[in-house]
């Protein structure tokens, strides 16, 4: 942290520079600098070289006084701090103060604890402003194929960190966990404990694999293995306990270059070895070996007897062979991978002698099916769903009045959702409420409206949120938050950002001026 120190009294500066750095060594911060000049215009000419984030300046000056200076510095540069000290405190060189854009006014004589309050105030909204903006970036980087690093920011962590370290999260409750205890997005959650387990100088960022799960990045300042295991034991139990989640993780790296790079690794890791309705820490670098026994014995199968069954249309044999092939899996714990792989592949068999479905339909079955293998909570359940599949691809006039059916549950599930949108809405609310299964909901959705139950209840509440918005600009963005379902309106920004495109209080003040 840069400060700079702005008084044409050398006596004033010594105190109130001793004071800081007595404030640092007693916090034990970050790095910090102070300088100090003796007039407005020589603050002028240091600040574009020394880069303060925020200045202490006396408000009685020759020349220029502070208030001035506090103008000229906002035209300039508005995101430096301002703090201004007066010997004659009067009510109009406050208001003068606040007018100019100070975000905090002191007198003189300026006691510890009124220093001490506003620079843990300034540290901790920059560091929090820091953390933000390196985990944007960053984010940005494993999104962007071949991007280049920003090298301010890589000399910036590789100096402050001694080692990094990346933690891949799954959770099997799809895109936004519901049935998490908590009214917090899993992210938050697990970066928050793992934050409550490090020192605190050591940081965690939370990247978002959009295909698989959240990206954990911890910078730490040691590399004892130790601790680092014991941190991750710990989290993974105190999440794994409630809902079925995994963590994938390797070494540690000395460079944030060198972990981003490891990055494809651990997703293959984690994504290799997903169990179904099974918790697991798995570590990629021990080299976990998925025993392909399985596929090898499916694929045979596949070649033999169930082509034969699907083209001679031999339904109840298919039928009981596919059970027993399950029974085999689930012996075995076949990965998730695996499974959808074989049981595509026997849809695409299915796609080749059923005149009932075409490659198009298909196409949406397989979409439908691998949601369904990474939400299920059984092999039985994946079982289940996929015979009530193959039973549609040949009973079609059947399949249309099961449809029915569906189509009224279905509907029933909709207005249900667009009555109690404020509710923290939970999958298990939502099943038991309906007596169905999460495969079945799961499966509504994608057939109704070609996609998740995510995707649609997140779209439906950003809809409501922007009519509230426009239809009543009076309303708090926390008020509309939390009447869409959101009791955390930080999260709630940040997934109207990424719906809409711009943050909810822009889309705000667009609104008002149309």
């Amino acid at each position: 942290m840069k400060i700079l120190l702005v008084d044409d009294e050398p006596f004033f500066i010594e105190e109130l520079k001793l004071t800081i750095e007595h404030f640092f060594a007693k916090f034990e911060v970050f790095p910090y600098e102070i300088n100090y000049v003796f007039s407005a215009e020589d603050a002028l000419d240091i600040i574009p070289k020394k880069k303060p984030d925020c200045i202490f300046t006396d408000i009685n000056m020759p020349s220029m006084n502070g208030v001035q200076l506090s103008k000229k510095i906002q035209s300039h540069w508005p995101f430096i701090k301002i703090i201004i000290v007066s010997g004659f405190p009067s009510f109009d060189s406050a208001k003068k103060a606040i007018q100019a854009g100070v975000v905090d006014f002191l007198t003189k004589p300026v006691f510890e604890e009124e220093v001490d309050h506003i620079l843990s105030q300034i540290v901790k909204n920059n560091a929090l402003q820091e953390h933000d903006e390196i985990q944007r970036k960053l984010n940005y980087i494993i999104h962007i194929p071949k991007v280049n690093f920003d090298s301010e920011m890589v000399k910036q962590l590789n100096n402050r960190f001694n080692c990094f370290f990346a933690i891949y999260v799954k959770s099997f409750e799809g895109a936004y966990p519901f049935d998490f205890p908590f009214p917090l997005p899993s992210e938050s959650l697990v970066a928050k404990k793992l934050k409550a387990l490090l020192d605190n100088r050591e940081e965690v960022w939370v990247l978002n694999d959009n295909a698989l799960g959240d990206i954990l990045i911890i910078g730490l300042t040691n590399t004892n293995k130790d601790k680092m295991k014991f941190i991750l034991s710990d989290t993974f139990h105190y999440f794994s306990e409630s809902s079925i989640v995994s963590f994938a993780y390797e070494k540690t790296y000395e460079t944030i270059e060198a972990l981003i790079d490891s990055l494809p690794i651990i997703r293959e890791g984690l994504y290799t070895h997903l169990k179904v309705g099974k918790s697991q820490l798995i570590d990629v670098y021990a080299g976990v070996q998925e025993n392909d026994q399985n596929t090898k014995y499916f694929l045979e199968v596949i070649n033999n007897k169930l082509r034969i069954l699907i083209y001679k249309r031999k339904w109840n044999l298919l039928k009981d062979e596919i059970q027993s092939i399950f029974s085999f899996w689930k012996k075995g714990e076949i990965s998730c991978v695996a499974l959808e792989q074989n049981l595509k592949t026997v849809l695409r068999i299915v796609g080749e002698y059923a005149q009932s479905i075409n490659s198009i339909e298909i196409s949406s079955i397989e979409k439908k099916l691998q949601e369904i293998i990474y939400l299920a909570d059984s092999y039985d359940e994946i079982q289940d769903v996929f015979l009530s599949i193959l039973s549609e691809c040949k009973y079609n006039n059947e399949s249309e009045q099961i449809g029915k059916s569906s189509k009224q549950i279905f509907n029933d599930i909709k207005i249900y959702l667009e009555r109690n949108l404020y509710k923290p809405i939970t999958l298990t609310k939502l099943t038991d409420t309906f007596n169905i299964s999460k495969t079945q909901l799961c499966s509504l959705f994608r057939e109704n409206m070609n996609q998740s139950f995510v995707e649609y209840f997140t779209l439906l509440r950003m809809n409501k949120a922007k009519a509230l918005i426009t239809e009543y600009p009076d309303l708090l963005l926390k008020e509309v938050a939390e009447m869409v379902g959101y009791p955390d309106h930080f999260y709630f920004s940040k997934i109207f950002k990424h719906h809409v495109g711009v943050p909810p209080s822009t889309y705000k003040e667009t609104t008002l001026y149309q």
